[in-house]
């Protein structure tokens, strides 16, 4: 069921190592108004910067795996790939494809 594939293919959801401090960089470039109390507008401005920081923080944990040796999984292409510190990269396991649900479409599942 292996598959190898192209040494140095990349997922599109995981970025370079290079651009990784970019999100983290540009949350710290943005301040937040400095109060005493916490408003609305505080976490607000703190809820905005959850999905680029915690981006960031997989993008880190995939490389730290792949520098210290480890393989790791990740999800691409119609499937489940190992890749390899090397740039290897063997489907684990080919997936279905997506199903497509109107939203509110009410679905049962046995």
């Amino acid at each position: 069921m292996e598959e190898e594939l192209e040494p140095g293919t990349f997922y599109p959801h995981i970025r370079p190592m290079e651009t990784l401090a970019e999100p983290m960089q540009e949350a710290a470039a943005q301040t937040a108004p400095v109060t005493d109390a916490v408003t609305e507008q505080v976490l607000d401005f703190l809820e905005q910067q959850i999905p680029r920081l915690s981006a960031a923080a997989v993008d880190v944990a995939y490389w730290q795996a792949l520098a210290s040796g480890l393989a790791v999984l990740v999800s691409g292409e119609g499937g489940i790939y190992r890749a390899f510190p090397d740039g290897r990269q063997m489907l684990v396991k080919a997936l279905e494809k997506r199903l497509s649900v109107p939203v509110g479409t009410r679905v049962q599942i046995p």
